[in-house]
């Protein structure tokens, strides 16, 4: 036998070998028993107990009718049950509540008008509908004006969101499309995690605290800050008698109205940022970072509504949106003026400007200061 032989042979013989081996042991693998990772189950956070994420679009909603004074506020999503995805009223304010459920006539002109155009829209009073059951109470005014936006969110065609007003003079002018179209995106991301069941399963508290610790990376110091603004404002509030939601709501707020400096440049963060007109920019881009990324976390749209508006003034001189009076959300008036505050700045110097004059009269009070600080 040659040398190439024998290796041949070897190599055959070894093979064999290894074939038989792996037949042999397959089998015994297979019965022997699977180490299953152990189950655990965090606790649920109060955030999530409290049940607020199961009335996300309602809140939405109750804001949208202070923002644009608004006296019926309808907000319209697919109907599931339907192929068609034909759209129904899933949520209103200042509508009655047996319409809740209905579908849309797929042939008014409005919606036909705004889902094809892909924009918001002035709707003439005239031509909104006037629901059985829906008429004002006593037979109050007609409606004088609204407006209709589609809700996208993902490429995809979420719903429609429309208000109404029963006085002259409130029709939207562009800049109030403009902030329209702006809620309706803050709607669709709602829309779109009710739809993924995204509220349902989850739990937001994890992210809230990421970003708290994200910020207080970027400013020390900004998690103290955010807690004893939040402590100033939520007393404030419960004097005015505001509700578990409201509470939940302006305590997130709190916390988190300065999360938008975590995208901004380590110079721009300072006092100093004032000084120039780039930091200017910087400092009106703030609120709108902030409510970018508090939005992104399922539940929390509504939050990140009043994060966007506490750099407005009473005034209306104020950014992002030149908001004024009433139309600013209220947990955002009460921010501003716990913000003053805890800086011990001279009250009287914001009153009627930046500070709500109720607010500021309120937190002006020797008995409140001392106990707030």
């Amino acid at each position: 036998m040659t040398a190439l032989g024998f290796a041949v042979l070897v190599f055959g013989v070894w093979t064999a070998l290894g074939i038989v081996t792996l037949l042999a042991v397959v089998p015994l693998l297979r019965l022997a028993p699977q180490a299953r990772p152990e189950k655990t189950s965090e606790p649920a956070s109060a955030f999530r107990e409290s049940g607020y994420l199961g009335i996300v679009l309602e809140r939405l909603s109750l804001h949208a009718t202070t923002i644009f004074g608004a006296d019926q506020v309808c907000v319209f999503g697919r109907d599931t049950r339907e192929h068609d995805d034909r759209l129904v009223l899933v949520q209103g304010t200042g509508v009655s509540p047996d319409l809740i459920g209905r579908q849309l006539d797929i042939h008014w002109d409005p919606m036909v008008a705004a889902l094809a155009c892909g924009r918001p829209l002035a709707v003439p009073g005239h031509l909104w509908p006037v629901w059985e059951g829906d008429q004002p109470a006593g037979g109050g005014a007609a409606v004088q004006s609204a407006a209709m936006a589609p809700v996208w969110f993902g490429g995809r065609l979420q719903g429609a969101i429309g208000l109404t007003h029963r006085s002259d003079g409130r029709r939207l002018d562009m800049d109030g499309l403009a902030r329209l179209g702006r809620f309706a995106e803050l709607v669709g991301r709602a829309l779109a995690h009710t739809d993924g069941r995204e509220l349902s399963v989850a739990d937001p508290q994890p992210e809230i605290d990421g970003l708290v610790a994200a910020l207080e990376r970027t400013v020390p110091g900004s998690a103290r800050h955010g807690e004893e603004v939040a402590l100033i404002a939520r007393r404030l509030a419960e004097e005015l008698g505001a509700g578990e939601a409201d509470l939940l709501e302006l305590g997130l707020a709190a916390r988190l109205s300065r999360v938008g400096r975590i995208r901004m440049p380590a110079h721009a963060v300072g006092p100093a940022a004032a000084s120039t007109d780039a930091g200017l920019e910087l400092l009106r881009l703030e609120p709108l970072w902030g409510a970018d990324m508090v939005a992104r976390v399922p539940g929390l749209e509504a939050v990140a509504l009043i994060v966007r508006h506490t750099w407005e003034r009473w005034d209306g001189r104020g950014h992002p949106d030149g908001l004024a009076g009433e139309r600013i959300p209220l947990a955002s008036r009460l921010i501003a003026a716990a913000e003053v505050l805890r800086a011990g700045a001279p009250v009287e110097q914001f009153t009627g400007t930046t500070l709500d004059p109720q607010l500021a009269a309120r937190i002006a009070e020797p008995v409140f200061a001392p106990a707030a600080r």
